[in-house]
C-alpha cells in the first residue's frame, strides 16, 4: 500500500511540474480503477464461486455487483490473474521514471555545457601542442558543430528524442559560435567583416531554429555559447559590445514572435549590463552602446503587445541600465550628463504622449522616467538655490498635468519635487552663507525670493487639488504654510540681529520670539485641522504646541537685570501661551488645557516676582506674596464662577505657598518680611474661606 501511495504522489508532482493540471483528474480516475481491480482480485472467493469454475467472473466487475447478476454459461477457460491495462501501466511507469528524467533530460544539458567548456579548453590550451595547421583546427571544429546540428535535426523527427535533439542543436550552435571567434582572434584566419557576417548568420539561424521548433533548451545553450564566445576569444571592446547589442536585437525579434519567452529579454539585459560594467571599468566605453541598447528596447516597447507584466519589468531594467552607465561614463562631466538625461527625458515625454494616443498603460512608466530624469538633471546641474526655484516651477507644471490629464499616478512625483524644493530652500547658500540664518536687509532680500517660489507654488497647487483631492490639498497646504513660518522665523531673527548687538539678552529675546511663532503656528494648524477635518494639521499643531510649551516653561527660570518687569518678550510669550491653552480647550472641549493655562500664569507670576527681587534686594517677600495672591485670586475666581479647574489649581497652589512660607521664608527671610508673608497668607486664606462659605450658602 505504501508503494501505491508513493506512486500517486510522484504522479501528482510530475503533473504539477509539467503544468498538466487539466489531466490530473483523468489520472486519478485511472489510479482508482487500478486500485479497485487489485482489491477485487485479492478478495476471498465465496462458496458459490468455488463450487463451479464456470461461474467465476471474467469481467472486471466488483464482487458486490456479481451477486445481482445471473451468470450465463461460459466455456471453460484457464483462470489468469487480471492486471491493469498495459497502456495505463506504461503511463504510470513513464510518469515517475526518475532515471529517465535524469539520464534523458538533465544530464544531457549538463553534458552540453561540459562539451562547450571542453571545446574552449581544446582550442585555447591543447591545440597549440597538436601539430596541425590553424586551418585544419578551424575546419575540424566547424565539422564537429555542423555534425551536432545535423544529428540534432535528424533526431528531432522522432517524438521521444526531441528533448535530446534540442540539446544537440544548442551544443552545435555554441560550437560554431566559439569556433568563429577563435578563428578571428586567436588564429587571425578571418577578418572583421567575415567574423561579423558569420556571427550574424549564426545568431539569426539560432533564433529562427528555436522559433520554428518552439524549443527553449536549444536557445538557452546557444545563448551560453554566444555570450562566452567574445570572452573566450579575447575580442576587442568594440567587437564585444557590438556583438552584445546584436544579441539583444535578435532577442527582441524572437520574443515578439514568441510572447511566452519574454523573460529572455530580462536575461539578455542583465548579461549586457554585466558585460558593460566589465568594459566600462576596464577601458573607456562610449555612451553609444548603452544608447543603442536603450533604443532597441524602446522600439520593442512601441511595437510589442502591452499585456505582459514581464515586458514592464524590461522597461524598468532598460531605463536603469542607461541611467547607470550615463552616470559612470560622464562621472567627471556633469554638464554632458545633464544634457543626455534631458534629451532622454524629452524622448520619454514624447513616448508618453504617443502611448496615451494608443491607450496604452505604458505611458505611466514613460512619465515616471521623464520626471526622474528631469530631477536628475537638476541634481547634477543646479545648486541648492537654483534647485529650490526650479523644482517649485516644475512641480506646478506637474500639477497642471495631473489635473488636465487626470494623471493621479504622478502625485508621487509631485510630492517628490516639492520635498526636494523644501530641502533645497532650507539648505540653500548664497555667497557662502546659509540663506535662512543670514542677516539680510528685512523683507527685500535673497531669502524672500528663495522661499517665495516653493511657498506660493505649494499653496497654488493645494488650491488646485481642493475640489477633487482633499488629501493632496491638505498635504500641500500644510507644507506651504510650514515653510512660510520657517521663513518668517528667519526673517524676524535677521531683524533682531540687525537692530541689536550680539548678547545674551538678544539670544533670549530671539528664543521668546521663536516660541511666539510656535504658538501662532500651532493655533493656525489646529484651526485648519478643525476646518478641513485633517489629522495632519491636528497632529502638527499638537506637536508644535507641546514643543513651544516646554520651551516656555524652561525659559521661565531665566531673567536678566535689564529686563523691564511685565513689559518684556517673556510676558508676551506667556500671554500668548495662556491664550493658546484656552483656545485649544474650547476647540477640543477639554479642561486639560485650562489647567496648563493656570500653571503658565503661576510660572510667569513667579518669574516676574523673581525679577523684581533680583532688581530690588530689599523685597525678599515679593515671591511668596505673589504666590499667595495668585493662588488666592485663582481660587476665589473659581468659587465665584463655579470653575472646577480654577478651584482645584488654586487649592494646589495655596498648599504650595503654605509650604514655601513655613519651610523657606520662616528660615531665610527677615522678621519684617516674615510678617508680611504670614499676614498675606492669613488674609488670603480667611478671604477664600469666607467667599467659599457665603457662595455655597447662596447656592443652597
Amino acid at each position: 500500500m505504501i508503494s501505491y501511495m508513493i506512486c500517486v504522489c510522484l504522479i501528482v508532482w510530475l503533473a504539477i511540474i509539467q503544468n498538466q493540471v487539466s489531466d490530473l483528474s483523468a489520472n486519478v480516475e485511472k489510479i482508482k480503477k487500478y486500485f479497485w481491480e487489485q482489491k477485487s482480485l485479492g478478495l476471498p472467493e465465496s462458496k458459490e464461486q468455488t463450487s463451479s469454475p464456470a461461474q467465476m467472473p471474467v469481467s472486471e466487475m466488483p464482487s458486490e455487483s456479481i451477486q445481482d447478476v445471473t451468470p450465463e454459461p461460459q466455456p471453460e477457460q484457464t483462470y489468469q490473474e487480471s492486471s491493469p491495462e498495459p497502456e495505463f501501466q506504461a503511463e504510470i511507469q513513464e510518469s515517475f521514471d526518475l532515471q529517465k528524467a535524469l539520464l534523458g533530460n538533465i544530464f544531457n544539458k549538463i553534458g552540453a555545457i561540459a562539451i562547450i567548456v571542453a571545446l574552449i579548453i581544446f582550442i585555447k590550451l591543447v591545440s597549440p601542442y597538436i601539430v596541425i595547421t590553424p586551418l585544419m583546427k578551424i575546419i575540424f571544429a566547424y565539422f564537429a558543430g555542423l555534425g551536432l546540428i545535423g544529428g540534432g535535426f535528424h533526431l528531432h523527427r522522432k517524438e521521444n528524442l526531441k528533448n535530446y535533439a534540442e540539446v544537440m542543436l544548442g551544443t552545435g550552435f555554441a560550437d560554431l559560435f566559439i569556433t568563429t571567434f577563435c578563428a578571428y582572434t586567436i588564429f587571425d584566419f578571418l577578418n572583421t567583416p567575415a567574423v561579423i557576417a558569420i556571427g550574424t548568420v549564426l545568431l539569426i539561424v539560432t533564433y529562427i531554429t528555436a522559433d520554428k521548433m518552439k524549443t527553449l533548451s536549444m536557445l538557452i545553450i546557444g545563448l551560453i555559447g554566444a555570450y562566452l564566445t567574445p570572452f573566450c576569444a579575447k575580442a576587442g571592446t568594440h567587437a564585444v559590445l557590438s556583438y552584445i547589442i546584436f544579441i539583444n536585437m535578435l532577442s527582441v525579434i524572437f520574443t515578439m514572435r514568441n510572447k511566452s519567452t519574454n523573460w529572455v529579454n530580462i536575461i539578455n539585459l542583465f548579461m549586457s549590463m554585466l558585460v558593460f560594467l566589465c568594459y566600462s571599468y576596464g577601458s573607456t566605453m562610449s555612451i553609444v552602446y548603452p544608447l543603442i541598447l536603450w533604443g532597441t528596447y524602446i522600439i520593442y516597447d512601441v511595437l510589442r503587445e502591452k499585456d505582459n507584466d514581464i515586458d514592464n519589468v524590461v522597461c524598468y531594467i532598460n531605463y536603469g541600465i542607461l541611467t547607470l552607465f550615463s552616470v559612470i561614463i560622464f562621472k567627471d562631466a556633469y554638464n554632458y550628463l545633464a544634457i543626455l538625461l534631458g534629451v532622454t527625458a524629452l524622448c520619454y515625454f514624447g513616448l508618453s504622449f504617443y502611448s496615451r494616443k494608443l491607450e496604452n498603460n505604458l505611458y505611466r512608466f514613460y512619465e515616471y522616467s521623464a520626471i526622474v530624469n528631469v530631477w536628475l538633471v537638476g541634481f547634477f546641474l543646479l545648486n541648492t538655490f537654483q534647485s529650490a526655484i526650479a523644482w517649485s516651477i516644475l512641480a506646478l507644471g506637474i500639477t497642471y498635468i495631473v489635473q488636465k490629464k487626470n494623471a493621479k499616478h504622478l502625485n508621487g512625483g509631485l510630492i517628490w519635487y516639492y520635498s526636494t524644493a523644501i530641502v533645497a530652500a532650507l539648505s540653500a547658500k548664497y555667497a557662502g552663507e546659509n540663506c535662512l540664518i543670514t542677516a539680510y536687509t528685512p523683507i527685500f532680500n535673497i531669502r524672500t525670493l528663495l522661499f517665495a517660489f516653493p511657498v506660493l507654488s505649494m499653496i497654488t497647487s493645494a488650491f488646485v487639488f481642493k475640489k477633487n483631492n482633499l488629501k493632496m490639498y491638505n498635504l500641500l497646504l500644510f507644507s506651504g504654510l510650514s515653510l512660510g513660518y520657517v521663513y518668517l522665523t528667519g526673517e524676524i531673527n535677521s531683524i533682531l540681529s540687525q537692530t541689536a548687538k550680539d548678547s545674551d539678552m538678544l539670544d533670549f529675546n530671539r528664543g521668546m520670539i521663536n516660541i511666539i511663532i510656535g504658538f501662532v503656528y500651532a493655533l493656525n494648524t489646529k484651526r485648519l485641522g478643525k476646518t478641513n477635518d485633517s489629522k495632519l494639521f491636528d497632529i502638527a499643531g499638537f506637536i508644535m504646541f507641546g514643543i513651544s510649551l516646554l520651551a516656555l516653561m524652561i525659559c521661565s527660570y531665566f531673567y536678566y537685570d535689564s529686563y523691564i518687569v511685565l513689559f518684556n518678550m517673556k510676558v508676551c510669550a506667556f500671554a500668548l501661551g495662556i491664550t493658546t491653552c484656552f483656545i485649544f480647550s474650547k476647540w477640543d472641549n477639554t479642561d486639560i488645557y485650562k489647567y496648563l493655562a493656570i500653571i503658565l500664569g503661576f510660572l510667569i507670576c513667579h518669574s516676574e516676582s523673581s525679577q523684581i527681587y533680583a532688581q530690588n534686594s530689599g523685597m525678599e517677600y515679593i515671591i511668596s506674596l505673589s504666590w499667595v495672591l495668585y493662588s488666592g485670586i485663582s481660587t476665589i475666581a473659581g468659587i465665584l464662577r463655579n470653575k472646577k479647574y480654577l478651584i482645584n489649581t488654586g487649592i494646589a497652589l495655596i498648599i504650595l505657598s503654605i509650604l514655601r512660607i513655613f519651610i523657606y521664608d520662616l528660615a531665610h527671610v527677615e522678621a519684617i518680611f516674615k510678617l508680611i508673608a504670614f499676614l498675606a497668607l492669613g488674609l488670603i486664606l480667611m478671604l477664600v474661606s469666607y467667599i467659599y462659605t457665603t457662595h455655597k450658602n447662596k447656592q443652597n
